[in-house]
C-alpha cells in the first residue's frame, strides 16, 4: 500500500503542478489523479517516473510506494 500523504507532500514541496508532473513523468493527468486518490495501483514505471521527477532517494521511494520506514 502506498503512502499517499507522503507522496502528496513531496509533490507540494516540489512546487510542480499536477499538469507539470504528468508531462514530466509521462503519466496521463487523469491516471495521475486516480493514483493520487488511491483509485489505481502504481505500476513500476509510475514509481520510477515519479521518483525521478520528484528527485526521491531510494529510501524515500520505498517509504512512499512500499510504506517502509525512512532511515
Amino acid at each position: 500500500m502506498s503512502n499517499l500523504v507522503m507522496l502528496k507532500e513531496m509533490i507540494r514541496r516540489s512546487g510542480l503542478s499536477p499538469d507539470e508532473i504528468a508531462e514530466k513523468s509521462g503519466i496521463p493527468l487523469k491516471r495521475l489523479g486516480r493514483l493520487l486518490e488511491g483509485g489505481e495501483e502504481f505500476k513500476a514505471s509510475d514509481m520510477t517516473a515519479l521518483g525521478e521527477v520528484l528527485g526521491m532517494s531510494g529510501p524515500e521511494c520505498g517509504a512512499v510506494f512500499f510504506n517502509t520506514k525512512v532511515e
